[in-house]
């Protein structure tokens, strides 16, 4: 928890309450995230429920190998005898990746210096965010899909890959927080994913069961390796 104890700061260490549960994964045996409520958490496993926040990282564009790697598969299906075709498409993708991984240093260092001016700073409400989830240290993804089994919540996994579907948003939950600049501790929040647009806390029943509580690790449960 940083010196702005008030706020919500970049590189903070939170838990998120949703009804009265956690947002909770067992990180390396299981790559989804649910609401698991306190009272079922033994305390040597609450690591499980802790997220550092991040400012949006800058990621590199796999837009151009994703497509010659579809057109190679429809390629591949279609025309399976046009060898020739099909090693020139070979060929273009693996110079794209090498493009690619030659960047990937100079987006290292940028993503290290965007952190390291961002942490401690309070997190403006509407600004990009990263939750890392501390004992995977991997990130929280959202898809457009309910979790298979609490319909209630966007079904959310972890991320070992860069990319823009990382990025969420808290937006004041009360009407009359809107004209507050930063996100707060015990403020109640909205959890926004900018990949679907929606809180991860599905509506449109009453807005009140989308809210979020943000609550910092004063517990020292990070206090060793992270």
């Amino acid at each position: 928890m940083s010196e702005n104890s008030k706020y919500v700061c970049y590189g903070d260490i939170v838990y998120i309450e949703l009804h009265d549960s956690i947002l909770f994964s067992s990180g390396f045996y299981d790559k989804s995230l649910h609401l698991v409520s306190k009272d079922q958490i033994a305390t040597r496993s609450f690591r499980n429920g802790l997220f550092q926040l991040f400012p949006n990282y800058t990621y590199k564009d796999l837009g151009q190998v994703k497509l010659l790697e579809s057109q190679l598969d429809l390629l591949k299906s279609l025309n399976p005898h046009e060898t020739f075709a099909i090693e020139q498409l070979q060929k273009d993708i693996k110079k794209e990746k090498e493009i690619l991984d030659t960047r990937q240093e100079k987006l290292d260092l940028l993503n290290k210096k965007i952190y390291n001016e961002s942490k401690g700073k309070p997190i403006p409400y509407g600004q990009k965010v990263q939750l890392l989830h501390v004992e995977s240290q991997t990130f929280v993804r959202a898809t457009k899909e309910p979790d298979r089994h609490d319909k209630s919540i966007s079904l959310l996994e972890l991320s070992e890959e860069g990319s823009r579907d990382l990025y969420f948003v808290f937006e004041p939950k009360v009407v009359m927080e809107m004209q507050a600049l930063y996100v707060e501790y015990n403020a109640s929040v909205k959890l926004i994913s900018c990949k679907t647009n929606q809180p991860i806390i599905r509506g449109p029943i009453d807005e009140d069961e989308t809210k979020a509580n943000l609550n910092p690790d004063t517990n020292g449960f990070t206090n060793n390796g992270t």
